[in-house]
């Protein structure tokens, strides 16, 4: 199962906030440059994005992207990182 750490969440919600945008969530995708994973912040994501809720949170997942983050944890360790649950 996919997880984000009370850290992440914090460093979401502070950067929100100060781009005024705290009432929107964000939306983790596949990038379409090298394959990489970019995070934007969204008010609804897009129509088949999962969705998650913690902390007061919203997290707005492509669902193609779900299943390769499913065993993983979204951290943040002076910035923000994906990393294996195992």
């Amino acid at each position: 199962m996919f997880k984000i750490t009370d850290e992440a969440i914090i460093q979401f919600k502070k950067a929100l906030s100060e781009a005024g945008l705290a009432n929107h969530g964000v939306r983790i995708f596949a990038s379409s440059c090298c394959g990489s994973i970019a995070l934007s912040a969204t008010e609804n994501g897009e129509e088949d994005d999962i969705l998650i809720e913690q902390n007061q949170l919203k997290l707005f997942i492509d669902p193609t992207l779900y299943s390769q983050l499913s065993n993983s944890v979204l951290d943040f360790q002076d910035g923000f990182v994906i990393r294996s649950s195992d």
